[in-house]
């Protein structure tokens, strides 16, 4: 078989953007539960309004998902892609046997990799930040928050990125164990998390031209091009944070 279907897809998909200014005072709303309830709606509510870009995601041609894991993810795991891509195989096949109840997962179904789906949500994410929004890697905090910090040079920012990633679900699967389909959801809790972490550090950073990307990816499928070429099909929401 030729490596380009093993780890080398295509990455195509939709990528959707949206701006939220964030003010100063929200900074304090991460310490109680009442007050984190008025800022994720807050958010909830930006993200419904604000206006978004949308584009398409096309690499344009087979890209090493691997080494993209290899960095953004807190350590290192090996066969990122072709975990994830076994498990979607093997869940479609689960589809398709007898004695399954459409709405329930087939219980024939292994068990989602969630590590794994993490680890490839972080490469998609990190290969969405370095070629749509021309960023780089400066450094992958190990076990703590943001997921990434990362540089660009014009305009010149700070950005710290933080990634949630889940799994788009088949049509007549209704609840995957440990997982959710709402990309929304998912997008507002790396907020959150962002804004918690912008609360601890912004007394010592001050005006540092920083922002926060939180970043939601949803795997939707891999699927064969043609005989030598997989694609994995992907939909990315990116909430680009900045204070006000």
């Amino acid at each position: 078989m030729s490596t380009v279907t093993s780890q080398r897809p295509i990455i195509k998909g939709v990528l959707r953007t949206i701006n939220v200014g964030i003010q100063r005072y929200f900074l304090g709303y991460t310490r109680d539960e009442d007050r984190k309830k008025i800022l994720r709606s807050f958010l909830k509510r930006k993200l419904y309004t604000c206006i978004r870009t949308s584009q398409y995601i096309n690499s344009g041609g087979p890209i090493d998902i691997q080494d993209y894991c290899d960095r953004y993810n807190e350590c290192k795991m090996v066969g990122v892609y072709e975990t994830v891509k076994r498990w979607i195989n093997d869940l479609l096949q689960g589809l398709r046997r007898p004695g399954w109840s459409p709405g329930h997962y087939p219980p024939t179904a292994p068990a989602p990799p969630i590590e794994a789906i993490g680890a490839l949500g972080e490469g998609v994410a990190g290969y969405i930040m370095e070629n749509h929004f021309n960023f780089r890697l400066l450094y992958r905090p190990v076990r703590s928050s943001p997921d990434a910090i990362l540089l660009r040079q014009d305009p010149y920012e700070i950005g710290l990125m933080e990634v949630k990633t889940t799994v788009k679900f088949p049509w007549n699967i209704s609840k995957i164990p440990r997982l959710t389909n709402n990309l929304t959801k998912i997008i507002l809790d790396g907020a959150m998390t962002l804004i918690d972490f912008w609360a601890k550090i912004y007394h010592i950073t001050g005006n540092i031209p920083y922002a926060a990307y939180s970043i939601g990816v949803a795997i939707k499928n891999i699927i064969c091009e043609n005989i030598n070429q997989e694609v994995l099909l992907v939909e990315v929401g990116v909430m680009r944070l900045e204070l006000q």
